[in-house]
């Protein structure tokens, strides 16, 4: 417990103006907290390896939702406003198009979002209809049938709980494109089923679906990023067009956060990938091959209990300098997914290619291709199906990809590609090319020696990891000081990696008491307890942010605390 001296000494960081953390993107949690066997029955989760066991992520807030008296629903999570109706169609305009029972096609989907705005319902003119990311937001992965959450606790009514609950979202299939062959057009559009939750694409004109209407509210928990989408469908043409005013498209509306210059950067150690958006750090290898204690070789594809065995196995074996490798949940897996990319004929926006052109290898596909129908990939995830909890979540892609079902864990087989947190903090080379003996190695110096020498290395502070060669050396993540090279004969080039430690929250590689001030403001709900916080900032690691980390962190600053205990 907090000690009343303490207390002050936090809240009074509370009063020091102009301190901001700068992020990326937080995703938030996938909402599941049980974990089941392959069976699907419920089972303890330490040490499954399993979402509910994870909870990676940003936590909800205690009170997510909050219905409105004017016939809106907040969601404090994401900061979006909802229309309370899900199907507010059938109930305040039955004739439109000529449906009675809410069901159209995605351009009658758009125009029904464009009348309300026109009508200014509920006093507002900026209604659209949700990306594909938004419509994902309102899936609970915890809940059986979401739809019935949807309504008896959050609060909706006329979520369409009948054995076809499809939405359609403002998201077109950018893979959409003519059939060399056959001549025919594959137009698509992205939808979500608010009951079990999955993720797929459909006719947009010869499907129907429903309509739920969102708007921008305040600022949440989380900042859904953008979708990739930056060009609209022209239905005179069918094609895609980079005329997007007044669709009230996604490729007009760019709703989310705006994605970074580089959305890919290859760290130093050359082996892993950070994913600027959400601070993710995915293998290089998308195919995994791990050790030799693992397999040595591309794993291939699968079961999901061995996919959980194969990580278990890489962070046992300390997998590129790691030991903190997971399963991706299925909020993780799905931020890798470009809903923008078109590629060109035959695969038209297959996925792989363009993860492959970011920088990505090995990114694991098979199946036949054709001009209207893209090579697939499937991989795991480690969020189960609530409905049939012996199915776990996979995401693969056909066409423009991103279609998310579920899988018999046993029975099917899928790849596996290891996501951990990132780290913060500048990556440093160091180079070994000429004529000293000894010398002191900081993140921003350099070591020269003469060959044949024999060389210890004393690091000024403590580096998370070492390579000789482009080799992890893993003499112990975040505790090495020191680094012997021993008859050196040729040229050496040693990379020391230096991450911001654990508190430090600003990532300029030291502890003060300005990060202390950020803990404490993230643990109060003053500023949104992002991935970067959590990752730097749970000091106890109890999945959330809370003042005694703060207090922990402030200890630290001062010198109270031996840095060496918090990596």
């Amino acid at each position: 417990m907090l000690t009343k001296n303490a207390l002050v000494a936090l809240l009074a960081l509370l009063t020091i103006p102009g301190l901001a953390l700068a992020d990326a993107v937080q995703l938030p949690r996938t909402g599941q907290t049980t974990c089941y066997t392959a069976d699907g029955v419920s089972t303890a989760c330490s040490g499954t390896g399993q979402d509910g066991a994870l909870l990676a992520g940003i936590a909800w807030p205690t009170t997510r939702f909050v219905v409105n008296s004017n016939g809106t629903v907040t969601d404090k999570l994401t900061g979006l406003i909802w229309v309370k109706d899900a199907n507010l169609m059938n109930t305040r305009d039955p004739s439109f198009t000529g449906s009675s029972s809410g069901l159209v096609g995605w351009q009658d989907a758009l125009a029904y979002v464009a009348k309300l705005n026109t009508d200014k319902y509920l006093g507002y003119s900026d209604w659209r209809l949700p990306n594909i990311n938004e419509l994902k937001s309102l899936v609970n992965a915890e809940q059986a049938a979401n739809d019935t959450w949807l309504t008896a606790t959050v609060g909706f009514t006329n979520v369409q709980g009948q054995s076809y609950q499809w939405y359609w979202s403002s998201t077109f299939l950018s893979g959409t494109g003519t059939n060399s062959t056959s001549g025919t057009i594959l137009a698509g559009a992205w939808e979500v089923n608010l009951g079990d939750g999955g993720v797929g694409y459909a006719d947009m004109a010869a499907t129907t679906a429903y309509v739920i209407a969102v708007r921008t509210g305040s600022e949440g928990t989380v900042t859904l990023p953008r979708t990739g989408q930056t060009t609209c469908f022209d239905f005179t043409t069918n094609a895609p067009t980079s005329t997007c005013t007044g669709t009230g498209q996604d490729g007009e509306q760019l709703s989310g956060a705006p994605w970074p210059a580089s959305r890919f950067t290859v760290n130093s150690d050359t082996t892993t990938i950070t994913d600027n958006l959400t601070a993710l750090v995915w293998t290089k290898d998308a195919a995994a091959s791990g050790p030799i204690a693992c397999g040595g070789t591309p794993p291939g594809a699968m079961s999901f209990v061995l996919a959980l065995d194969y990580i278990a196995c890489l962070n046992t074996a300390n997998f590129l300098g790691h030991n903190d490798w997971r399963l991706p949940n299925r909020n993780e897996l799905g931020s890798l997914l470009n809903y923008g990319y078109t590629g060109s004929s035959p695969t038209f926006g297959n996925m792989a290619a363009w993860l492959n052109a970011s920088g990505f290898t090995l990114t694991q596909s098979s199946g036949t291709t054709t001009a209207d129908h893209a090579t697939d990939f499937t991989y795991w995830t480690s969020t189960s199906k609530a409905i049939l909890p012996y199915t776990a979540w996979s995401t693969w892609s056909v066409d423009a990809h991103g279609v998310m079902s579920s899988s018999d864990k046993s029975l099917t087989t899928h790849n596996v590609w290891p996501v951990r947190a990132g780290q913060y903090g500048s990556f440093v080379t160091v180079k070994l090319k000429s004529s000293t003996t000894t010398a002191a190695v900081t993140p921003a110096g350099a070591l020269t020696l003469a060959p044949g020498s024999n060389v210890h290395v004393d690091f000024s502070t403590f580096a998370y990891d070492v390579l000789l060669n482009n080799a992890w050396q893993r003499p112990g993540n975040g505790t090495t000081t020191t680094f012997d090279l021993t008859n050196v004969t040729s040229d050496q080039n040693l990379m020391a990696v230096f991450a911001a430690p654990n508190g430090d929250l600003s990532g300029d590689g030291k502890i003060t008491a300005a990060d202390a001030l950020l803990a404490l403001r993230a643990a109060v709900l003053l500023d949104p307890i992002t991935n970067a916080t959590l990752a730097k900032g749970d000091m106890n690691k109890s999945g959330t942010m809370t003042a005694a980390d703060a207090l922990l962190i402030l200890r630290l600053a001062v010198g109270l605390v031996n840095p060496a205990i918090t990596y």
